[in-house]
């Protein structure tokens, strides 16, 4: 819950800090704001580029938003931060800051999991609780012949081949809308009419 919150500080453009709130305290894992009133910002970022470009930036714009960089904690660890900043005279800046290193770790996590289910040899189909299909991963227009185009919005009856017993699909959709996997054979067809 700590790091939900944003931290703020005021600092020279030299990295002094010059007062703070309890959260950059503790985002930056310190003890106190007296600890942390003894330590210059510059050594709690790791790109000296990037710094060197934000600090320039500010100096030119007055105002910075939504700028990313990692931060470095008292214990060594890094973390991702989104910064916004306003420079509040000549030499001084006011700093707000949020953590961001969750958000990071979750986008990371989504984009490996959406490259493989991209990847999958299985054809995977995501629907909307009606049936609508929101997704077909490259595997379904591969084996059936349709575009992403051509089956997204569509009910998954679009492959039914007729063949199949109704009560095999009402037995899958009262299954997967209880929460459970089910598992058997469709006969299904191609864009084209050909049977799979």
């Amino acid at each position: 819950p700590i790091y939900n919150l944003s931290a703020v500080f005021t600092a020279t453009i030299e990295g002094e800090i010059i007062e703070c709130n309890n959260a950059f305290v503790n985002m930056f894992g310190y003890q106190s704001k007296e600890e942390i009133l003894k330590v210059n910002t510059n050594s709690m970022y790791e790109s000296d580029i990037g710094r060197k470009f934000f600090l320039e930036k500010l100096k030119e714009e007055k105002i910075i938003s939504n700028f990313e960089a990692n931060g470095i904690r008292k214990d060594g660890s890094v973390i991702s931060t989104l910064i916004n900043a306003n420079l509040i005279s000549d030499n001084i800046m006011q700093v707000t800051i949020l953590n961001i290193t969750g958000r990071k770790k979750y986008q990371a996590e989504i984009l490996k999991l959406s490259r493989g289910i991209e990847q999958s040899p299985n054809m995977i189909i995501i629907t909307d609780l009606d049936g609508n299909i929101e997704y077909a991963n490259p595997k379904i227009t591969e084996v059936t012949g349709y575009t992403q185009e051509e089956l997204i919005g569509k009910n998954p009856r679009i492959f039914q081949s007729g063949q199949t017993p109704n009560e095999i699909y009402k037995e899958l959709w009262d299954t997967i809308l209880y929460g459970k996997i089910w598992k058997g054979e469709l006969l299904d067809k191609r864009k084209n009419g050909e049977l799979y």
